[in-house]
């Protein structure tokens, strides 16, 4: 599967290491990244006319229909929250199908609310090295197992919330992140 991560503040080892869990598994990943110019959560440096007419948002669509993917996958922040949920609502209109899936600390706080969005089709709770990628494999084979733990969406109108895994103990078992990510 092609996964394509949308991402707007800096650097994130989080995304390096589900990159290079999900390329362990075979599947292609790519990075979307839009750099808050004139748009930041300090208001010493915000500047909304900047913002505008620097924006990199039109790079970041035309990236996202370049890479074609399968899966688009959010880091979400407190901070990019509503960001996120703009694009979503934006890549939702020109690719329907493609599943949008957000994690991070605020979609794992906030995973009722974020689901109320319909450009959010699933929300990975907790630490999601291994349910991100279970998630990837299930989409790939055509079944999602409503189940898998850390994951929750929705089904049938109802929400469903799974459990969260045990944290992983020995990061040595993951592979080394992805730095390329970020250097594309």
């Amino acid at each position: 599967m092609r996964v394509l991560f949308l991402y707007n503040e800096v650097e994130c080892l989080g995304l390096e290491y589900l990159s290079a869990m999900l390329k362990q598994r075979g599947h292609r990943t790519g990075l979307a990244f839009l750099p808050r110019l004139f748009d930041f959560f300090r208001h010493e440096y915000r500047n909304v006319q900047l913002g505008k007419a620097l924006s990199f948002q039109e790079d970041v669509l035309g990236k996202l229909r370049r890479f074609e993917p399968d899966v688009v996958g959010f880091q979400v922040l407190s901070a990019n929250y509503p960001w996120a949920v703009d694009m979503a609502t934006e890549i939702k209109k020109f690719l329907p199908n493609v599943p949008v899936v957000f994690g991070g600390y605020h979609p794992t706080a906030s995973y009722q609310h974020v689901l109320k969005h319909e450009c959010v089709d699933y929300v990975i709770k907790g630490e999601g090295e291994h349910a991100f990628v279970e998630l990837v494999d299930q989409l790939e084979a055509g079944q999602v197992d409503p189940t898998t733990r850390n994951l929750v969406m929705r089904r049938n109108g109802e929400l469903v919330d799974n459990d969260v895994r045990p944290y992983v103990q020995d990061l040595d078992t993951l592979p080394f992140p992805d730095k390329d990510l970020f250097r594309d």
